[in-house]
C-alpha cells in the first residue's frame, strides 16, 4: 500500500482569471460546493466545501 506522506489538507490558494469559469468547474467536475464568495474591492474570494 505505500506511506502516505499527505494526511490532511486544510486549505490551499489558486489564483484564477474568471471566477465564475473557476465555480463551475471546481461545482460540476470535482464535487466541491461554494461556502463563502467575496469580494473586498480588490480580490475576490471563495472558500469551498467538499461534499
Amino acid at each position: 500500500m505505500g506511506i502516505r506522506i499527505i494526511k490532511r489538507v486544510e486549505h490551499f490558494g489558486i489564483i484564477v482569471s474568471e471566477m465564475d469559469e473557476s465555480i463551475n468547474f471546481y461545482e460540476v467536475l470535482l464535487d466541491f460546493k461554494v461556502r463563502v464568495r467575496s469580494n473586498n474591492g480588490e480580490k475576490e474570494l471563495t472558500f469551498w466545501d467538499y461534499i
